[in-house]
């Protein structure tokens, strides 16, 4: 609809070659920064991005997108690794309809407990998290950090699947999340 100078209703517009993708995600337990959607049409590479999608917000409403098969890639701040939680689907779209879709993400933690030649627990034990990067999967790239409590434990929450490692002192251990 398109109002006047006047607020007097001038035109109303409908779009007839477009459709509606509704997309919703679940936050996992703990997250709460923002998100940054971008939908991509497969068939012809046209990216549309939705930025600064903020919590506690877990759908947005796109409209007024051209009919296609979509993939649709969703990140979420992490507050302990910097690259984010990423999830994606595909889903299909036609012209004059509204597409619901569903975008999982899925997660894992890691926790352990850092002792010395004793057995006895270390606190303030500097543990680094190092994935493969986004860019390159051949190199590590840093990813977050923690430092064990006064049990020697320690925590990361809600990390992107997939082969990681961890840093502790001269040791390097590779694991899979």
């Amino acid at each position: 609809t398109v109002i006047d100078q006047n607020g007097e209703l001038s035109a109303t517009l409908v779009f007839t070659e477009t459709g509606v993708a509704e997309i919703s995600f679940e936050r996992p337990g703990g997250i709460t920064g923002n998100a940054q959607l971008t939908l991509t049409n497969k068939e012809t590479g046209a990216q549309y991005p939705v930025a600064g999608i903020r919590s506690p917000t877990s759908a947005v409403t796109v409209l007024a997108l051209p009919p296609g098969h979509y993939q649709a890639t969703l990140t979420l701040d992490h507050p302990q690794i910097r690259e984010g939680i990423v999830g994606s689907s595909e889903f299909d779209l036609f012209a004059s309809a509204k597409s619901d879709l569903f975008i999982p993400i899925k997660t894992g933690h890691l926790e352990g407990t850092v002792t010395n030649g004793s057995g006895q627990p270390v606190k303030g034990v500097k543990i680094e998290l190092f994935r493969l990067c986004q860019y390159d999967n051949k190199q590590w790239c840093f990813s977050g950090v923690v430092y064990t409590d006064q049990t020697g434990q320690y925590q990361f929450i809600h990390l992107p699947l997939g082969l990681a490692r961890l840093v502790v002192g001269d040791g390097i251990t590779e694991i899979t999340i």
